[in-house]
């Protein structure tokens, strides 16, 4: 073998070694990425050349006109008369008609002014028309929801060579496929950055400059770090402090709980609908669907000396409401598998709390007021890890279309732990809301944030039976009607012929010195059951218009607490961002209710061109 032979071998040998060394990285990034595959950001463009039946381009752009106008009034009146406003999964939308204005007969509009094309001269087909869209999730279900039956860009669409006119919404999107672009040839992907990380950043940058141009010369290098230090706090999310023995900010934390933000509002936008047009309030984003509100006491019980922190520190009793749910964002039958909790909201309680500011409460009797929240799962532990482990996750089961099964398999195939505590929630076999044991699933402190002994717990709320009393069922129930836990909280309570319930709220210490607050998927090895307070529900009628309503309106956070008693972990942190987002999006619908005039918030920030 001569040099050449022997350099030529080395070379093949070398690449099928870094190929070699390479491939077991790559086979193990490609469950990932189909695990997370709905939450990337993906553009979809194609050209669409107009008939040459078109041969009014006056019609044409002035429908183009009028959808973008329409939509920047939309924009800025918080309204979603567009069909491309409030779609689930749309990050953008652009419609673009391109051609030689001499012979379209259409002129560019300043942005600036009413956003109008004019047509003059000659009536001839122009285009190609450009429709792209930058989007995550299933591309076809995203699709099928802008050409429903009746769509407005169905109607644009139509001008266009070859539309398939009459046909099903599933040969408009083969029709749109065939016209497909490769991504990125007209504009530019935004990435894996939602519009409020964008505008945010801009408005930093404009800060900055004010900071620049107001310290520039002006301070020595001490004063100049500190002035910074200042502004650079000012300006940062305001996120919950850690406590420095038992939490830890996960990487990219901020990201993904904005991320889960906007996934809980996309589901609230799905949900939202009839309930809100007939004059009710909002569905919530999860736990729509209510079995009761009740009123109870809330007692404090004497404890030991390791356990008076916060609302445990002394004996006393407070008035409390209690809500039983199930957990799904849309309203189905009891007899549906279904997670159930329960939602605990202790009244006029007084201390130094974990928020600064008093948090949303629901209703006017109790806005400005400080309460003390108890959030609760039929389930020791949560099906989701951290905030990383909540977004992939929900992404996944909103992405819809081919993306949801695949993500999905690989979700839980790599978390198997993950898929017990799911279908151990879900699959409870229920007759009575109040025979469920609800934990809180996540962890809470119990003390001072900033001592090194402080311990971290759990909750739990179990029923107290009579002796000899198993369930609180006076009878089997009739599990075909769709709210026969409701019908049983309600044959329980009755104020007749009922009997009032006790239940018992216990601290749940854990074996560990530091145990796992970041992970709310781990096992929580008990070192002891603490009770620590009585729930007592007495007789009422709560199926009053005034009951229910006050049952949709309230609203629960588990950040509505003593500062003693904060919550930990990422899953907690996050809360406290999506809770007050969703509620914020309920409070349009409650005015609403109230007489207001009705309003629907674009959640997406959706740009027309106009035509050119």
């Amino acid at each position: 073998m001569n040099a050449k032979s022997t350099a030529e071998l080395w070379a093949l040998i070398t690449f099928l070694r870094g190929f070699a060394g390479q491939l077991p990285a790559a086979l193990r990034a490609a469950p990932r990425r189909i695990e997370r595959r709905g939450l990337s950001v993906r553009e979809f463009t194609c050209l669409l050349p107009l008939s040459a039946g078109t041969k009014d381009d006056h019609s044409l752009g002035w429908q183009l006109a009028k959808m973008d106008a329409r939509l920047s009034a939309d924009l800025k009146n918080a309204q979603a008369s567009s069909s491309f406003a409030g779609v689930p999964g749309l990050h953008s939308a652009r419609l673009l008609l391109l051609g030689d204005t001499e012979k379209t007969g259409l002129r560019k509009t300043p942005r600036d002014q009413d956003r109008q094309s004019v047509v003059d001269g000659e009536k001839s087909a122009g285009g190609p028309l450009v429709l792209n869209l930058v989007y995550d999730g299933s591309l076809r279900d995203l699709l099928s929801r802008l050409l429903g039956k009746d769509s407005e860009l169905r109607s644009v669409l139509a001008a266009c060579d070859d539309f398939p006119v009459g046909k099903s919404t599933r040969e408009v999107i083969a029709w749109l496929m065939k016209a497909r672009v490769k991504g990125g040839y007209f504009f530019s992907d935004i990435a894996d950055q939602s519009v409020e990380e964008i505008t945010g950043a801009a408005k930093l940058w404009r800060a900055f400059q004010a900071f620049y141009a107001q310290h520039q010369g002006q301070a020595s290098t001490h004063e100049l770090r500190a002035a910074f230090r200042t502004f650079w706090s000012e300006q940062k999310q305001p996120t919950p402090s850690l406590s420095p023995f038992l939490e830890q900010r996960i990487r990219n934390e901020e990201r993904w709980s904005r991320r889960v933000a906007e996934i809980l509002r996309r589901a609230h936008v799905e949900t939202i609908g009839t309930r809100t047009d007939q004059g009710q309030a909002a569905q919530r984003a999860l736990h729509a669907k209510h079995h009761g509100c009740v009123e109870a006491t809330f007692t404090v019980l004497p404890v030991d000396r390791r356990y008076q922190h916060g609302i445990f520190s002394k004996p006393a009793a407070y008035r409390a409401l209690v809500r039983l749910s199930n957990s799904s964002p849309v309203p189905r039958a009891d007899s549906s598998p279904d997670g159930r909790g329960m939602a605990i909201k202790v009244l006029g309680v007084e201390g130094t709390f974990a928020t600064p500011e008093p948090l949303r409460q629901g209703i006017p009797q109790l806005e400005g007021q400080r309460t003390h929240d108890f959030v609760l799962i039929n389930h020791r532990s949560f099906f989701m890890s951290d905030v990383e482990d909540a977004a992939v996750l929900l992404s996944a089961l909103t992405a819809g279309g081919d993306v949801v099964g695949p993500a999905l398999a690989v979700h839980f195939a790599r978390r198997p732990r993950a898929l017990y505590v799911l279908a151990r929630t879900f699959f409870q076999r229920v007759n009575h809301p109040l025979d469920l044991t609800y934990h809180s699933s996540t962890a809470y402190l119990l003390g001072d944030l900033d001592d090194e002994t402080t311990p971290a717990v759990k909750y739990s709320v179990r029923p107290k039976h009579r002796p000899g009393q198993k369930t609180f069922c006076y009878q089997p129930p009739s599990r075909k009607h769709p709210n026969f836990l409701a019908q049983q909280l309600a044959e329980t309570l009755h104020p007749n012929h009922g009997e009032d319930v006790e239940l018992e709220l216990c601290l749940h210490t854990s074996k560990l010195d530091r145990p796992p607050v970041e992970d709310a998927l781990a096992r929580w090895r008990d070192a002891a059951v603490i009770p620590v307070a009585t729930i007592r529900i007495k007789r009422q009628d709560f199926a009053s218009a005034e009951a229910v309503e006050r049952g949709e309106r309230l609203e629960f956070n588990p950040w509505n607490a003593r500062a003693e008693n904060r919550p930990l972990g990422s899953i907690n942190r996050a809360r406290l961002l999506a809770y007050e987002q969703s509620t914020a999006r309920r409070r349009p619908s409650v005015e609403q209710a109230a007489g207001a005039r009705p309003e629907r918030a674009v959640r997406h920030l959706v740009r027309l061109l106009a035509p050119v």
